[in-house]
């Protein structure tokens, strides 16, 4: 198969990244379980991360990754979603493996499925609730490349929740919690307790987790959970003494004190307080797992964690697309992010400019718009793909009623119909809402590779 090929192939099973409705009815961990079996444990043999949270867990997966691949080792790094080229969820520490082994695995996932016999495949889709969704195919594809390529390590980041996800049918070496809010309340449950219960079904026993500042609420469930489990749990505002950030237009500035004595520093080349709080739970992590004698590293520890850090590169995390005019990209798409990117562009940019937003409908948009509004002068509001449903005029009518009179809201066809308007004004121009806004940016703009 080609690469759009294997794509296409992928996308015809059931999507719940496309059609949440159906997750409820779709969700089973038995099935990836079984997958796993029939293709010979392809997950296996391998330090692995494991990450499940609401917000700042592909950041941190990503750093996570560079900082093993600093120590030396070749890392495999599964993310999701991808922002414009499926390749980037299943990459070697954020690069792209050649276009060949993404179409070999696939053929082989292609051949081995429909080379059940009907009678086999019937009795295969009775027992375990179905076909394979689009996501356990692509989590699939993940173990298969990382054991062909003989990787060291793997990074895995859940895809919706954890107890049920895809990614959880392996044991991780470690875990990691990131922080949780009210996200898909209508899956995983209307309060932070029910929401952090999921994220905790990622947890296994015996093996230790570290868990990134959390609200008190989610915080009970984890402990409790960890305790039940007799998980080794370490919590960072527990083990951290000192975290500062410095945030400027080249970067951000980190700096972390833990309660052993530790010290790191490193300056990010990415933009935005959130990151250096994501590069930091990396950093605290990996450290705690070299004190239990889980992960071996070369004499000089530290200066592979600031190597790390400082060459790790994200697509749609304030991404600078252009600096003349400044035009930054970001995934933001609840209302804890919105708020940690308002405070960053502030800090950097000030009051002014240009707003492009695009979420789909079903979004909490209010709560985004109360805070992103006020540090603009226009916002123009689009569909941010055609991937799912959206309503432009409904979002229009949410920031005409947070936004003063002296500010215009506007919609625009498409995103790049937005970004083409924004720009000419020649002021900052910052484009959130959705990773899939940012994913039609960056592909009209051919900038469809991770790094």
């Amino acid at each position: 198969m080609t690469l759009a090929q294997a794509w296409d192939w992928l996308a015809s099973f059931t999507n719940l990244e496309k059609n949440l409705s159906s997750a409820k009815r779709t969700w089973r961990l038995d099935r990836m379980h079984a997958l796993l079996g029939e293709r010979g444990h392809p997950e296996a043999s391998r330090l692995t991360w494991h990450l499940a949270g609401s917000k700042g867990k592909g950041s941190t997966a990503a750093y996570l990754s560079s900082i093993l691949t600093a120590t030396g080792r070749t890392t495999g790094l599964y993310v999701s979603p991808h922002v414009a080229d499926w390749r980037e969820r299943i990459t070697l520490n954020g690069q792209f493996f050649p276009e060949e082994v993404y179409a070999r695995t696939l053929d082989g996932l292609r051949s081995y499925w429909e080379g059940k016999e009907p009678p086999q495949k019937a009795k295969w889709i009775l027992d375990w609730g179905g076909e394979p969704t689009t996501f356990e195919w692509l989590t699939l594809a993940a173990f298969e490349v990382f054991r062909e390529q003989d990787l060291d390590a793997q990074v895995l980041e859940t895809g919706l929740g954890g107890r049920l996800d895809a990614t959880n049918a392996q044991t991780p070496t470690a875990s990691l919690l990131t922080l949780i809010e009210l996200e898909h309340t209508d899956i995983l449950g209307d309060t932070l307790a029910l929401i952090a219960a999921e994220k905790a079904g990622i947890l296994k026993p015996g093996v230790p987790a570290w868990c990134a500042p959390q609200k008190l609420e989610s915080l009970d469930v984890f402990r409790n959970t960890a305790k039940k489990l007799r998980v080794p749990f370490h919590s960072f505002d527990e083990e951290v003494e000192e975290f500062e950030t410095e945030l400027t237009r080249e970067g951000t500035f980190l700096r972390l004190g833990l309660s052993d004595g530790a010290s790191f520093e490193a300056q990010l080349p990415l933009l935005g307080q959130a990151q250096g709080l994501n590069a930091a739970v990396a950093a605290w992590a990996l450290h705690g797992l070299v004190r239990e004698g889980l992960l071996k590293v070369q004499d000089n520890f530290h200066e592979a964690v600031r190597a790390g850090l400082e060459a790790t590169t994200l697509p749609g995390r304030m991404q600078i697309l252009s600096r003349n005019p400044w035009v930054i990209l970001d995934g933001a798409h609840t209302a804890e992010s919105a708020k940690l990117l308002a405070k960053s562009w502030e800090q950097l940019f000030g009051v002014g400019g240009t707003l492009v937003f695009g979420a789909f409908e079903g979004k909490a948009v209010e709560p985004m718009a109360v805070v992103l509004a006020p540090l603009f002068q226009r916002v123009i509001v689009t569909p941010p793909s055609d991937f799912r449903p959206s309503n432009p005029e409904a979002l229009r009518q949410v920031f005409l009623g947070v936004c003063d009179e002296s500010q215009t809201v506007e919609i625009a066809s498409d995103p790049n119909a937005a970004m083409a308007w924004a720009e000419s004004f020649s002021q900052p121009v910052l484009a959130c809402g959705s990773f899939y806004l940012v994913g039609e940016i960056l592909k009209s703009r051919r900038l469809n590779s991770p790094g």
